[in-house]
């Protein structure tokens, strides 16, 4: 039986590869994922998958733009989803039942139009627990709107608006906590003097963290990322993350560092670590971020 099992899921695997290699553009993309995180009282685990389909045909071999780069450069719109299962251990906390995490968005982008427009809904629901014989269920629900433009070919700036609550079902009266946050972002793909290309990121934002009974809080962030494209497959992505402001929780300074590859045109991997170092004790976290993905 597994025998047999094993030669179905290989003829299914070669059916959807072929004709990937055969084609010459594609319109949508299928991932796999898992990320753990792990805080200094807190480890989360995470298995998902997420899909997207695309409004326009993008080449699978695009003559001088990196794979992981063609949406941007080709200004094609999209829409995607993904879910996800996660698992929550808090010290001092007895796991109850695992949580989930979802989301939708849409992109806006035409060949024709310098305009730029997203929009993004997502649900984190961490799971119930239980502390000192009270039950908790904390859920976050995270929205997020941008508009912007293309000032040059692969170069855009956009104006993005973020609002997240979490809220905590449990008799321990846990008040809700609202984000409020605006951004500015600018993105830019260079193509290098010798070979490859690298692509920029830099983020400015500024958040208001309010919850009853306590004063507004604000936070301000800056972020730049850069991506470096040796050859069209492969990349090597460094960023730095600075955070100051009310909230001591947040406030510190965040490493990413990560890398992506294409096995094929239509097959990549990507690995990614995000250390968050905190100015208060005791605040640090960790996270690691493992995708698969195929393009059909």
């Amino acid at each position: 039986m597994r025998e047999k099992l094993a030669v179905a899921l290989l003829a299914l695997v070669l059916e959807v590869v072929a004709p990937c290699r055969a084609q010459d553009t594609f319109r949508s993309e299928a991932g796999l994922s898992y990320s753990n995180f792990k805080g200094n009282d807190l480890t989360r685990i995470s298995a998902g998958v997420d899909g997207t389909y695309y409004f326009d045909p993008l080449p699978l071999h695009p003559a001088d733009t990196p794979y992981d780069q063609v949406q941007f450069v080709e200004r094609v719109g999209s829409v995607s989803a993904n879910a996800a299962w996660t698992s929550t251990d808090i010290e001092g906390q007895e796991r109850l039942s695992n949580g989930y995490d979802y989301g939708a968005a849409v992109q806006f982008a035409r060949p024709d139009t310098v305009l730029r427009a997203a929009a993004s809904a997502e649900v984190l629901n961490q799971g119930k627990s239980r502390s000192n014989g009270v039950d908790i269920e904390t859920e976050t629900k995270a929205y997020q709107l941008s508009v912007g433009a293309y000032v040059a070919k692969a170069t855009s700036v956009d104006l993005n608006f973020s609002r997240s609550t979490t809220t905590a079902s449990s008799s321990a009266g846990i008040p809700d906590i609202t984000v409020d946050g605006i951004a500015l972002v600018g993105q830019h793909l260079e193509p290098l003097a010798v070979s490859g290309h690298v692509f920029f990121t830099a983020r400015a934002a500024q958040f208001t963290i309010r919850s009853e009974g306590s004063s507004d809080q604000k936070n301000r962030d800056l972020q730049v990322q850069a991506v470096y494209y040796p050859t069209k497959l492969f990349g090597l992505k460094a960023g730095l993350g600075i955070d100051r402001g009310d909230n001591d929780s947040l406030e510190g300074q965040t490493l990413l560092l990560g890398l992506k590859t294409f096995f094929t045109p239509a097959v990549s991997l990507s690995l990614d670590f995000q250390s968050f170092y905190a100015k208060a004790a005791g605040k640090d976290t960790d996270l690691v971020m493992l995708r698969g993905a195929m393009r059909f």
